[in-house]
């Protein structure tokens, strides 16, 4: 009873390769009668690639082997189509060791052989991609280069010979509105500079992180040493508190803490400014993933980056964080526009993001999220 209703395709072949006996669901397989199929040498029914190895299986269990598992093979139907199935093979021995009889049991493999060549174009394609990327940022990073020297070589002698020009001028009898014409091109030249090196920074592609351990309280001590003159001409001051040591790169978080720290120095109202830099430990509980597992725990660090100055209206946080994002003429407060963009950037980089929360007239404090352990990590 078992052998005959059972839900696989199972033989029983005599020790010369005849068939002994079939069930139901193997005469499906192959689209045969069960009188059909005993009529048949299994033989006959393989693909003629497969015979030797299959002959090769039988020959293994005569001479003492153990029962094959899972040999995947092509066979052909009653209507002459091809399909594989995976089929198990034993010898089925009398009390004193003799060989009786093989046993096959067989199950239609199309379906995994079929996902299994899904995967592989899809392998495949994605190693195209990943090809055409690195092309991609390659041309890119020339692309960059190019632009690097070409574009702001033109500017530079501009600002060159129009500071020559500038001095010489103020050797010679030239008027005001002369003066304010060369002041307005020699200003204008420096902010279109200053304009496509961070656009270029933006757009640098980015290969993988070098992470390694970065220590952000000596990170943000560095970055704050670099306002050292402009935080003494407006007797403002930097405070930094107890920074955790994370997982990243150095460089890019450096430059991530120079933008925020510029901008608070920047945006200040009539009192000196004061910024804090300081930290907080945030444990992120992230649900299972399937049912059974259990909830796991990660570490993020939220640092902090609060100033007294003008501060904004929350809702153009969107707004701010975006290239060329500005609240503000130029004329009143300077700057291109994408220092903010590149922090999202920095951080997202690292797996982490940015936000704000800030009032007009009561200063903003700027959250870098960032994992402990580096993008991509789970504790």
């Amino acid at each position: 009873s078992f052998f005959r209703e059972s839900a696989t395709g199972k033989a029983i072949v005599t020790l010369d390769g005849d068939m002994l006996a079939v069930n139901a669901q193997l005469c499906s397989l192959f689209g045969y009668s069960e009188e059909e199929l005993l009529q048949i040498k299994p033989r006959e029914l393989r693909h003629p690639d497969d015979t030797q190895r299959i002959d090769t299986v039988y020959q293994s269990l005569l001479d003492g082997g153990p029962p094959v598992l899972g040999v995947s093979g092509k066979y052909r139907k009653r209507d002459g189509s091809e399909f594989h199935l995976l089929v198990s093979f034993s010898l089925v021995r009398d009390s004193k060791g003799h060989p009786l009889y093989f046993a096959a049991e067989m199950q239609d493999d199309s379906a995994r052989r079929k996902a299994e060549s899904a995967l592989e174009v899809k392998v495949r394609e994605s190693v195209q991609l990943n090809q055409e990327l690195a092309r991609s940022n390659a041309d890119l990073e020339r692309f960059a280069f190019v632009a690097s020297h070409d574009l702001q070589e033109p500017l530079r002698k501009i600002r060159v010979f129009g500071g020559r020009l500038e001095t010489a001028l103020q050797k010679s009898d030239v008027s005001d509105a002369g003066r304010d014409y060369l002041a307005r091109m020699l200003t204008s030249t420096a902010r279109m500079q200053q304009l496509i090196s961070d656009l270029l920074e933006f757009s640098r592609p980015t290969g993988p992180l070098k992470l390694k351990p970065v220590d952000m309280g000596k990170l943000a001590r560095e970055a704050a040493a670099d306002f050292d003159t402009a935080v003494e001409t407006s007797g403002g001051r930097i405070e930094i508190g107890p920074m955790p040591t994370i997982q990243g790169e150095a460089s890019r978080l450096r430059q991530l803490i120079c933008n925020l720290v510029g901008n608070a120095l920047k945006f200040h109202g009539d009192e000196p400014s004061v910024v804090q830099i300081s930290s907080e430990l945030v444990i992120k509980t992230e649900p299972a993933e399937k049912p059974g597992d259990e909830e796991t725990q990660s570490r993020w660090w939220e640092i902090r980056i609060r100033d007294n100055g003008i501060g904004f209206d929350e809702k153009d946080l969107p707004r701010v964080l975006e290239v060329f994002g500005r609240l503000h003429p130029r004329h009143l407060f300077s700057g291109t526009g994408i220092g903010l963009a590149i922090c999202r950037k920095v951080a997202q980089e690292h797996g982490g993001d940015i936000g704000a929360t800030s009032k007009p007239g009561e200063g903003a404090t700027f959250i870098v999220s960032l994992p402990e352990n580096g993008p991509g990590t789970v504790h």
